[in-house]
């Protein structure tokens, strides 16, 4: 049997996939307007959910029930970040041979990410006094 936690971790995992899913129909139409190349968006979707996610753990737990957290931050971030496409387009530009953007890549999104973690562990610090 499936207990309530790991539920609620499913459910905000499958909207933050829906989520992502959106996005990247967005991203098509902007490729074809901008020329944005894959790897920009999924370093903008996983900056994006490291600041997140900083932001939910940084939440004292009288704003955010360990539910919600659970549902929004392992779930909805876990379904929405990248971790996956980052690796995969990281391995493709080195198998291209491109070994520059791939280390750019690696160092930019990584630090891009820690970056965003602790500036959402801030914000959440700022606005409810954590």
């Amino acid at each position: 049997m499936v207990d309530g936690g790991t539920l609620l971790v499913g459910l905000g995992s499958a909207a933050g996939g829906l989520l992502r899913r959106f996005l990247a129909g967005m991203e098509e139409a902007l490729v074809d307007w901008v020329d944005v190349d894959a790897t920009v968006s999924t370093f903008i979707v996983n900056v994006a959910g490291s600041f997140v996610i900083g932001v939910i753990a940084g939440l004292p737990a009288a704003a955010l029930s360990d539910e919600h957290r659970l549902f929004f931050g392992a779930g909805m971030c876990g379904g929405f970040t990248a971790l996956s496409s980052f690796s995969v387009e990281t391995m493709l530009l080195l198998r291209a041979g491109d070994t520059r953007m791939a280390a750019a890549n690696i160092l930019v999104s990584t630090l891009a990410g820690f970056a965003a973690a602790g500036l959402g562990l801030a914000a959440a610090g700022l606005l409810w006094g954590g």
